[in-house]
This record gives C-alpha cells, structure tokens and sequence, in this order.
C-alpha cells in the first residue's frame, strides 16, 4: 500500500492583546515652539518623570517561548530616518519630526539616555521581569521632537516656519 501519515501540530495563542494610550493627552497640541528652542536640542513632549503610558489587555498569553513586542507606525514625509514620524498637513516643516522611546515595563527610567528610539515598523522586545504575562502591564512611552536635513540637504533648517503634525499607531503583540 502506497500511503503516507503526517502528523501536524500546532499551539494556539489564547486570546489577544489591546493597547492604548493611558492619558488625557491622546493629543498633543504644542501650540507654538521658539525655533531657536529646536535648534539647540530635542524638545520633549513629555515629561521625563511623568511620561505618557500605554496601558495593555490581554485575555491570555502564550506560552514562555513567545515575547511580547511593541510596534510604531505612522506617516511620514521627506525623511530618509525610520525614527522619522510626520504628517504633510498644511505647510510642513520638512526638518522637524518626531520621535518615540518606549522604556521596560513598570515605572519610567531614571535615564532615558539608555533607552533607544523605536523605528518605525520594527517591533521592539518589551521587557517583563516576570514570565511573559503583559496583561495589565504599564509602558511609559516618551515623545520628543527632532531637527534633521531634509532629503538632499547636509544642513537642518529648522528655523523656518511652520507645522509638524504626527499620527501614530502602537501594536502590541506575541513573536
């Protein structure tokens, strides 16, 4: 008899995860900023000690093979930078943009020189002390602006009018 078993096996994830943002402030209106205020550094756009937070459901998790990840997307113009997130909006500034560090679970760092800028599409492992149940977990998050050269251009003009404007997406998700 010419035949052949296959025997196939597969672990399904129990449940799924929500993000979302935990603060009045889902939008960040800055009014107006001094351009010289961006020449000389980044400006925050939040702050250090009180950061924004993500707050994350889940109904279930996987097993401890499986790490949580969080993923940014968000449009973006002119920018040869993944850390680059800006709307064109009405006259945009094309040197400015901005950027999103998002630090280990639990309470914000003390040094947030240490923590890297997200990428834009690239998940960023998100470190849990304690297995790998997210649910419930609290991830401070930090917006800060950026001045960079636009394309084709070695010199940043960041003392040009006009405005930035920037939508983002988070995804938490099991890799």
């Amino acid at each position: 008899n010419n035949t052949a078993i296959a025997t196939f096996k597969a672990a399904i994830l129990p449940g799924t995860c929500s993000v979302a943002l935990n603060s009045k402030k889902v939008s960040l209106d800055l009014k107006s900023l001094s351009s010289g205020s961006v020449v000389l550094g980044s400006p925050l756009l939040t702050s250090d000690s009180d950061p924004q937070v993500l707050d994350v459901i889940c109904t279930g998790y996987p097993s401890n093979v499986s790490m949580p990840s969080l993923t940014v997307s968000g449009s973006d113009i002119a920018s040869t930078s993944p850390s680059l997130f800006r709307d064109g909006g009405d006259n945009p500034s094309v040197s400015l943009g901005f950027q999103i560090q998002a630090a280990a679970i639990g309470a914000a760092p003390s040094d947030w020189s240490t923590i890297k800028y997200m990428d834009k599409g690239k998940p960023v492992p998100v470190d849990i002390s304690q297995g790998n149940n997210a649910n419930g977990a609290q991830i401070p998050i930090r917006f800060s602006m950026w001045c960079v050269p636009q394309a084709g251009k070695t010199v940043a003009d960041c003392r040009s009018g006009g405005k930035v404007i920037a939508n983002l997406s988070f995804m938490f998700d099991y890799e």
